[in-house]
């Protein structure tokens, strides 16, 4: 009987650690897109067999028709200039495509937006403007 319960507590121990590193590691997750100058099969293999091995990539999608890499990795282990700088470092042309979510907060930031207090309460005529013309 104490055989047993030592089984399953271990057990059960080993579980709850397993989850807490699964856990942690999801915290960390990020994920980048780049447009990159792929053109051909060769390419694409070029970037799949040497993109995943850098350090911290967990998942990796490669789309000719976009010429598009799309990256996950552990933000802890690597970052997304080093990513960029991988790829560039296979001979190819990178910039990083900014969602548009991203885009308009950094586009609002910019200029007197990130230093004027009219900017930053929503007073700003030249903040109101740069938000109407991008909707």
């Amino acid at each position: 009987m104490k055989k047993t319960m030592n089984i399953i507590f271990t057990a059960v121990l080993s579980l709850a650690v397993v989850s807490g590193i699964q856990a942690q590691s999801k915290n960390n997750e990020a994920e980048v897109t780049f447009s990159v100058s792929v053109d051909c099969d060769h390419c694409k293999k070029k970037i799949m067999n040497s993109i995943p091995h850098e350090k911290g990539v967990t998942d990796l999608k490669v789309d000719l028709a976009k010429k598009e890499v799309w990256i996950k990795f552990d933000s802890k282990k690597t970052d997304k200039t080093k990513l960029q700088k991988a790829l560039e470092k296979l001979d190819f042309t990178v910039s990083e495509i900014v969602p548009k979510a991203e885009k308009t907060q950094q586009q609002t930031a910019t200029g007197c937006a990130a230093t004027c207090r009219s900017a930053q309460t929503g007073g700003c005529m030249k903040a109101a403007a740069t938000k109407k013309s991008e909707e």
